[in-house]
């Protein structure tokens, strides 16, 4: 099954939003990662991710703790304290016009 056109339009633009700001980020000493890479269940995390992850997780109580879904995050590495997370999304609404008569 392919993907979505709205999810790589969507991947695109979370490329291009990095590429614009990687270089700024890393001026300020900041770190800038992929979501994605904090839920990979195939790779072990560094101990650096781990403790980014930990930040960011929210703890819904009885419910659980869960990620927000985030397709970058950007953290200090000094002391691994999320900044900001961005979730993008590309909307494509199709819409209709009728006509009365």
């Amino acid at each position: 099954m392919l993907p979505s056109w709205n999810a790589i339009k969507g991947h695109r633009l979370e490329l291009l939003i990095r590429h614009i700001i990687v270089q700024q980020i890393q001026l300020l000493g900041l770190k800038i990662i992929e979501g994605r890479e904090l839920i990979k269940q195939t790779i072990k995390l560094t101990n650096e991710l781990q403790q980014v992850k930990r930040n960011l997780v929210i703890d819904y109580g009885e419910f659980g703790m869960h990620l927000p879904d985030a397709d970058l995050i950007i953290y200090n590495p000094e002391n691994y304290q999320d900044i900001t997370a961005f979730s993008i999304s590309i909307w494509d609404k199709i819409g209709t016009v009728s006509k009365a008569g």
